[in-house]
């Protein structure tokens, strides 16, 4: 894989849905990630729908965690050259757009070189965007 890590399941006390659906904040690990969270605070909320997060030892690739049902999970991460998230960019309106355009001005990208949307086999859909010949930007839906 890219980073060790594993898939885990949501394991949330009853009356609480999984999915988790909806708004949330994710508490941003700011060091060495001033570009990429350049007007975004942990006050900042998020749109969700997921099941499953990323659980890694790595605690220095872990760049947001977000509380839901009491359980803490990674909901965004940078490993170098990658960014991903758990949340939806795409349906957090003005501060997902914002997280997204922090990206490009981190990367110094000029130009968007390709992206697609593709269905994968266990029903999840992956957004991925090649913003230059090192750096990417991945996004998954359920």
């Amino acid at each position: 894989g890219i980073f060790e890590g594993n898939v885990k399941k949501l394991n949330l006390p009853r009356g609480y849905k999984v999915p988790h659906m909806g708004w949330d904040n994710v508490k941003f690990r700011r060091e060495g990630n001033e570009r990429l969270l350049e007007g975004l605070s942990s006050e900042d909320q998020f749109y969700f729908v997921h099941s499953y997060y990323v659980d890694t030892p790595r605690t220095d690739i872990v760049l947001g965690t977000t509380e839901y049902g009491g359980q803490k999970f990674t909901s965004a991460i940078s490993c170098g050259n990658l960014v991903a998230c758990q949340f939806h960019p795409e349906k957090s309106q003005k501060k997902g757009l914002l997280f997204y355009s922090n990206f490009l001005k981190a990367t110094r990208a000029c130009k968007l070189i390709f992206a697609f949307f593709a269905k994968t086999g266990c029903g999840i859909a992956r957004f991925f965007l090649r913003i230059s010949d090192t750096n990417y930007f991945i996004a998954e839906a359920c």
